[in-house]
């Protein structure tokens, strides 16, 4: 699919330049988490079993870049617990009035403080700290978690 979208964009991006986008799909039978992130900002995967965060590096070029790109997928075994958030980078590029981005590095300490909350909880107070942090924002900022109870 993101080959495809490639060769449309390619031919037809007129205003801007590139378009990165992340596809996934879960099973819900076998809980495997299959994506392709074509160039996004890396989603943030919690894995409750160990604790850990890791980063969904991008498979393959963001959309419009190059003629023909080669894109891959990967797949997450996700477990009770987990949670994958998504964002745009209208968050972590939110500055404040000296200058300095909210960041990955503040998004991590974000969710590692309130992991243990409702999701909805993670979400508005995620909206909140980063407003606060930035008074008014310059681009989209748009977030999605998806959590395995």
């Amino acid at each position: 699919m993101a080959e495809r979208l490639n060769k449309l964009f390619r031919y037809n991006l007129t205003l801007i330049r590139f378009i990165s986008l992340f596809l996934g799909r879960f099973d819900i039978d076998s809980k495997i988490f299959h994506y392709c992130n074509a160039g996004h900002n890396p989603p943030l995967w919690w894995q409750a079993a160990t604790g850990s965060i890791k980063w969904l590096a991008p498979t393959g070029p963001a959309i419009g870049l190059t003629p023909a790109p080669q894109y891959s997928s990967n797949s997450l075994q996700l477990d009770k617990g987990d949670l994958l958030l998504l964002y745009t980078d209208g968050l972590i590029d939110a500055r404040n009035t000296r200058g300095e981005e909210f960041g990955e590095e503040r998004l991590l300490a974000y969710v590692k403080d309130h992991i243990n909350e409702p999701v909805e909880d993670i979400l508005s107070g995620l909206r909140k700290t980063a407003k606060r942090f930035a008074g008014s924002f310059q681009d989209d900022m748009t977030l999605i978690l998806f959590s395995l109870k």
